[in-house]
């Protein structure tokens, strides 16, 4: 049967269209984490994994930026300075824990990432200490602080695979409540997060209704 240029063209559009099709990305709201956008249905259980600081030099401090009271704009400036090691630290621990990925690094210790690594890198958009008036007045519940990071997933050729975010947020009490030391236990939480998305887009467990 021959087939003119034009139904040759028609032909290949279609295919392109399918294919493109098929690689659309997948946006997955309030599953395993709050937001996640994959470009690969799945990833390499034993891909390297290595990981970036959360840069956290251009996040929103809430109360602690607009608070007129030194000691709530040092604890936000602690929070800021602390964050990006103590995150990148319990992510690597929690990988390592939950698995499936044996090689999890730093990418300050890593000179030449190999061929089949993954790499995450991101940035923390909130780290909103709360507000101590608030709790007070308002009761449990209000003038909570609030972390939230988002961050991404590339291969070693700097293709984008998965952005992501994630938020925690910390309810103290009415009397106070120390703003970094909850920070250090959100990050574990924060960490445990990702490691967990991590895990189920590696073993095909990654769907909208986690």
């Amino acid at each position: 049967m021959k087939m003119t240029l034009s139904t040759l063209v028609l032909a290949f559009l279609v295919l392109g269209g399918q294919l493109r099709a098929e690689r659309a990305p997948i946006e997955i709201d309030d599953g395993i984490l709050d937001w996640i956008r994959i470009s690969e249905p799945r990833i390499p259980a034993d891909a390297a994994i290595i990981i970036h600081l959360f840069d956290a030099s251009k996040a929103d401090l809430g109360t602690g930026s607009r608070s007129s009271k030194e000691k709530h704009f040092q604890e936000a400036r602690t929070m800021q300075e602390e964050a990006p090691p103590l995150f990148a630290s319990e992510l690597i621990d929690a990988i390592k824990k939950i698995g499936p990925f044996q090689n999890v690094s730093p990418a300050v210790d890593v000179a030449t990432p190999p061929e089949n690594a993954l790499i995450i890198e991101g940035r923390f958009t909130v780290l909103d200490p709360g507000s101590r008036a608030k709790r007070y007045w308002g009761g449990f519940g209000a003038g909570k602080g609030v972390w939230v990071i988002r961050g991404t997933v590339k291969d070693v050729s700097g293709n984008l695979l998965a952005e992501f975010e994630q938020k925690r947020i910390t309810v103290m009490g009415a009397f106070g409540g120390n703003p970094v030391k909850k920070l250090r236990a959100d990050c574990e939480r924060l960490g445990e997060d990702v490691a967990l998305f991590l895990n189920a887009w590696a073993t095909g467990n990654l769907s909208d209704k986690d």
